[in-house]
């Protein structure tokens, strides 16, 4: 995301990485730390941005982690019937989020 966005007229300097998550949850925390240790609240001031299969599956991780009000921004969909996988799949992960937590 940082080389498209500076590659699109963003300013390397406003883009702030997050390079240690490995899944969407530990994103989520890592970010929500940076923003808070910046002095700002993610609470009324966070977008995610997603895949429009998984950003529901996002916002309620962000919900579970007392970010309840994150706006959602859906990326573009790609193939039907790739597309029809990938909700299918997120389906079991919304399942899972919902029984277990995470």
């Amino acid at each position: 995301m940082y080389d498209w966005l500076t590659q699109h007229g963003v300013a390397p300097e406003r883009v702030i990485m997050e390079p240690k998550a490995t899944s969407t949850l530990e994103n989520l925390k890592y970010s929500f730390d940076i923003i808070r240790s910046r002095g700002d609240d993610p609470k009324g001031n966070v977008a995610i941005v997603s895949s429009a299969y998984h950003l529901y599956r996002a916002k309620l991780m962000a919900k579970n982690l007392g970010v309840d009000d994150a706006a959602g921004v859906a990326a573009p969909w790609g193939y039907f019937f790739v597309m029809l996988n990938y909700f299918i799949r997120e389906a079991f992960g919304i399942t899972h989020l919902w029984v277990f937590g995470n």
